[in-house]
């Protein structure tokens, strides 16, 4: 009995440090975890200043200009001007009206659609970069619309192969002809809010930073 005893004594006295090691190792308050949050947070902050650049680039044209980035927004204007002409296409079911209307519906469609997938994903910082996307659209939206009674801007769509003004087409099915520099001002009104909202959101409401790829399955 007695040797028995002494054995199990002998190997809790080399178990318990290992214990004690791996006991520590996952504490929410070490080191370990402290680095990564800090990490994080750079990453976010990097991210969320990035995000206010190019809001300002957006909706401030007059402000400090950068080569990479205007490029940067020059490809996404390009890639948002593809979704809008596909969105006719896809909304091309059941009238005309829907059929034009489908290319702005898509535009915004398409970036709402991700950010839903990334909530599923607990990614918040793809998240609020989506919704920024989401807000982003407006620019070309915003002067499209106020464009509908002058239709000064240049047209690159062809539908039933003809050059159709997509918001002079709705705002005289509307009645709304009038009132679309209106409209135009209230679309510029709510991207800037969205984009900047949602650069303000990456910076201080993302605490499930790359969750899914630093920590697969767990919340922080």
């Amino acid at each position: 009995m007695l040797p028995a005893l002494r054995g199990l004594m002998q190997e809790l006295e080399i178990i318990a440090p290992i214990v004690q090691v791996q006991h520590v190792a996952h504490r929410p308050g070490d080191e370990m975890t402290t680095k990564l949050k800090g990490k994080h947070f750079l990453l976010r902050f990097g991210a969320a200043c990035a995000l206010f650049y190019f809001a300002l680039r957006i909706y401030f044209p007059s402000s400090p200009s950068f080569w990479l980035a205007d490029g940067m927004l020059v490809v996404a204007g390009i890639v948002d001007l593809l979704i809008h002409e596909a969105g006719h296409t896809f909304f091309s079911f059941d009238g005309m009206t829907l059929h034009i209307l489908g290319g702005t519906l898509f535009q915004l469609f398409v970036p709402l659609v991700l950010a839903f997938y990334l909530v599923r994903k607990q990614c918040a910082a793809g998240v609020w970069a989506a919704l920024f996307w989401f807000g982003e659209n407006f620019r070309h939206i915003a002067p499209y619309a106020a464009d509908a009674k002058k239709q000064a801007l240049p047209l690159f769509g062809i539908i039933a192969g003809n050059k159709v003004h997509d918001w002079n087409w709705l705002c005289t099915q509307w009645g709304l002809l009038e009132k679309s520099e209106a409209i135009g001002r209230l679309f510029h009104a709510a991207g800037m809010v969205i984009v900047f909202s949602a650069a303000l959101g990456l910076l201080v409401c993302s605490e499930r930073w790359m969750s899914s790829s630093v920590l697969p399955g767990k919340s922080e």
